[in-house]
């Protein structure tokens, strides 16, 4: 556990927090800007695990004056991050054993430069503690959660890119609801940005590669296809999480 945690710690200072050179094109902002003025609400679909993750929270941040950010992580954890952000020190032990990728070092610096430029209004982690029996009921209450915090302000929600689907996903015999399709029920037409890994790794449970795409495009771009945005990141790579002795830095 020391290990792991000088190595988080470490890793927390060690990332500068930077905008990434992504292309939009005006007409692909001027539609965002417009969905989020009739929303107020975008839906990330994330791979969890990706250095690059946090720094692309921090881009829509600045390209579209996002104010609260609401993360896949337990409730449990929204004291713990506030107490962070008041005193510098973090409670190690409440995210320790987080292996999937959703928490990384990269979060914690993203949420601490944020705080510094005096654009993050609240964090809602919307992950319930205890997972409910089923899928469905994990999706629905994680919707719930963020329903019962939004404020009419932009809000960025950030999740798996399962959860953040609209629409049911059918399985043979099983029909699953995504958190993204309880939200629409109750905002409808919440635009919705999945992020395109074209080749690189990521850190979930272990480091796996991205299936690299074949059109040799490396630069990150915004684009809109079936009314759906994409965010094309060129090369990803594994995130520092709390909990795994073979850590990957980029």
């Amino acid at each position: 556990m020391i290990q792991d945690q000088e190595r988080f710690l470490q890793s927390i200072e060690d990332t500068d927090v930077t905008l990434l050179p992504i292309s939009v094109e005006d007409s692909i902002q001027e539609s965002l800007t417009q969905d989020l003025s009739n929303t107020h609400l975008l839906l990330l679909g994330e791979v969890h695990g990706v250095y690059e993750n946090p720094h692309i929270i921090y881009f829509l941040y600045k390209q579209w004056g996002f104010r609260p950010l609401a993360l896949e992580w337990e409730q449990d954890l929204t004291e713990t991050i506030y107490s962070y952000l008041r005193t510098g020190d973090l409670d190690f032990s409440m995210i320790q054993k987080s292996n999937d990728g959703r928490i990384t070092s990269g979060h914690f610096a993203l949420l601490k430069q944020l705080q510094k430029e005096g654009v993050l209004d609240s964090i809602v982690c919307f992950h319930p503690p205890v997972w409910p029996s089923t899928d469905n009921g994990r999706d629905e209450l994680m919707a719930h959660n963020i329903l019962s915090s939004f404020l009419s302000e932009n809000t960025l929600v950030v999740a798996g890119n399962y959860h953040t689907q609209r629409n049911r996903i059918i399985q043979g015999d099983t029909i699953l609801h995504p958190m993204g399709e309880y939200l629409v029920k109750e905002i409808p037409n919440i635009p919705l940005c999945n992020i395109k890994y074209r080749s690189g790794s990521f850190y979930n449970f272990e480091i796996e590669d991205f299936l690299t795409l074949d059109d040799n495009i490396t630069q990150n771009y915004l684009y809109q296809e079936d009314e759906i945005y994409y965010l094309s990141l060129g090369k990803a790579h594994p995130a520092i999480i709390p909990h795994t002795q073979s850590n990957c830095s980029t």
